[in-house]
């Protein structure tokens, strides 16, 4: 009631301040006639776009797809030699077979590591198994205990501490995550043959950690992506600088 002074403030929670709102908080530099330098203006015309060229509120977290591909390129290990292979499968903490054959010569070093006493392959089920790296034994091997090891190896001393079947899954699950850019929940789960309702409860102790952050990341994503916070944010400087260089002047002719 004006007329009254009488003023009732409701408070909400919203992913991105309205237009009006946004106009208050970051004035345009005219609207006090000052001469604010073009580099404010151009960050101004990048911050303001992402609540002004939205379609819906889903599309507030969208991220450009470029910048994810390339972020994801960046992530995932790029080994040269069986060295830096073991190095990788310790980074991830497991391998599917599909990931080592869709990347040229992981099989022949995840092999050569077998040979070695350095990596095996654990069959989860009858369909679907991993490589794993010896350090990571006792941990994979907590998650799938009726699993079986080919060829068989014994933990090494040090690495053979026992893993809580939680720990493991939470354990393995904040490896992967490490090397990937945002993924739904169906893929986190399937690769590792576990159920959606374990990698979900293990999902949201990583958040609650704020290992990782969840939201439709990707555009058109129809799902709840998760990924690792440093990779998003990442992908969120690559995603501003593309729209800098989309409303960065032209030279003078």
């Amino acid at each position: 009631d004006a007329g009254a002074r009488d003023v009732r403030l409701i408070s909400r929670d919203l992913p991105a301040p309205s237009p009006l709102a946004a106009e208050i908080l970051s004035a345009r530099p005219y609207t006090f006639l000052d001469d604010a330098p073009l580099e404010e203006r151009r960050t101004q015309a990048v911050l303001n776009r992402r609540w002004t060229d939205p379609q819906s509120t889903d599309d507030l977290g969208a991220l450009d797809a470029e910048a994810i591909q390339a972020v994801r390129d960046e992530a995932w290990p790029a080994p040269t030699g069986i060295d830096e292979m073991h190095e990788a499968l310790m980074s991830l903490a497991c391998i599917t077979d599909a990931e080592a054959q869709a990347n040229p010569h992981w099989c022949d070093w995840l092999n050569a590591l077998a040979d070695s006493g350095r990596a095996s392959r654990l069959q989860i089920n009858t369909e679907q198994s991993l490589w794993l790296a010896l350090e990571r034994l006792t941990c994979v091997q907590a998650i799938y205990p009726h699993a079986t090891l080919l060829p068989p190896l014994e933990a090494l001393p040090g690495f053979d501490e026992a893993w809580e079947p939680d720990a493991a899954v939470l354990e393995v699950i904040r490896a992967r995550l490490s090397a990937f850019a945002p993924l739904p929940l169906q893929a986190i789960a399937e690769p590792l043959g576990l159920p959606a309702a374990r990698v979900t409860q293990a999902l949201a102790d990583l958040e609650r950690e704020g290992y990782v952050l969840r939201g439709r990341f990707s555009p058109g994503a129809t799902q709840e992506e998760w990924c690792e916070r440093h990779l998003l944010a990442r992908i969120h400087r690559y995603t501003v600088k593309r729209l800098r260089r989309e409303i960065e002047p032209g030279a003078l002719q």
